[in-house]
């Protein structure tokens, strides 16, 4: 028999892995009847189960919406090893949308059971109730890129896409914070010198004049389209001193902040 779990500590990512968690052996492995918290995607390595009245085999996975009513557990003659992650964030509809599930089951197939298989692995190895927050992100991205890779009829895209498409998302939804290229080259798991070559390839700058354009497109539309003053912007796109944002965006727009504003 075999339980583990992990939650989260440390900086709130988007999406923000509140815990993760992996059953084994276990035949009365089960939850509910009764509505979840939060949203849940759970992973069938091994084994048969059930969810709502619903078989699901290995190889198979199911989403638990926040607030839906469940009920889960594991077949007793042929347990299941579940594996699940619990997730929030802004970004949370377009991650579950990528897994395809049945409308009226909410079951999925995942392509990579082998990659499934060693990330349970991974949740087994840690000795403590609680981890980083950017440690759990990094295992559920790999397991969830690997898993929901197949179900694009669309051209697959380059590892430097994927890369520099998730590096641009997390900028993005971490605009409000400082991002820093060592925390973005942790994320992904390349090397600084090989995302630097990947952005000046791509946009001709490096990653952290890339994090600066987008704090200050986004600095910009607020200037145009609401009333916050200088100092609630400056501290929405991640600068606790105005000083220090005035004269960044003095620099690269040869204009200050009020005189942007007024201008559009």
């Amino acid at each position: 028999m075999s339980f583990s779990y992990v939650m989260s500590q440390g900086i709130i990512t988007s999406p923000f892995i509140e815990g993760m968690g992996f059953t084994k052996n276990i035949k009365n492995s089960s939850f509910g009847p009764g509505r979840r918290k939060g949203f849940t995607i759970h992973f069938n390595i091994k084994g048969i189960g059930f969810f709502n009245g619903n078989i699901v085999n290995e190889g198979q996975g199911f989403i638990v919406y926040d607030g839906m009513h469940a009920h889960h557990y594991a077949d007793k003659d042929n347990p299941w090893e579940l594996m699940w992650f619990t997730i929030t964030g802004a970004c949370v509809p377009d991650i579950l949308q990528q897994y395809k599930a049945n409308p009226e089951t909410n079951i999925f197939d995942f392509s990579s059971l082998m990659t499934a298989r060693e990330t349970a692995k991974k949740i087994c190895t840690f000795n403590e109730i609680s981890a980083d927050s950017l440690k759990l992100l990094e295992i559920f991205l790999q397991l969830h890129c690997a898993c929901t890779k197949q179900n694009n009829n669309k051209k697959q895209p380059t590892t430097t896409e994927i890369y520099i498409d998730y590096a641009l998302k997390y900028i993005k939804d971490n605009i409000y914070r400082n991002v820093t290229v060592d925390e973005l080259t942790h994320l992904i798991g390349i090397s600084q010198p090989y995302l630097y070559r990947l952005f000046m390839q791509e946009f001709n700058m490096s990653p952290k004049q890339c994090i600066i354009r987008l704090k200050l497109d986004t600095a910009k539309n607020m200037l145009v389209n609401t009333d916050m003053t200088i100092t609630e912007i400056a501290n929405s796109v991640g600068y606790a001193d105005i000083l220090t944002f005035s004269r960044l965006f003095s620099t690269r727009e040869k204009v200050s902040p009020t005189e942007y504003r007024n201008r559009h």
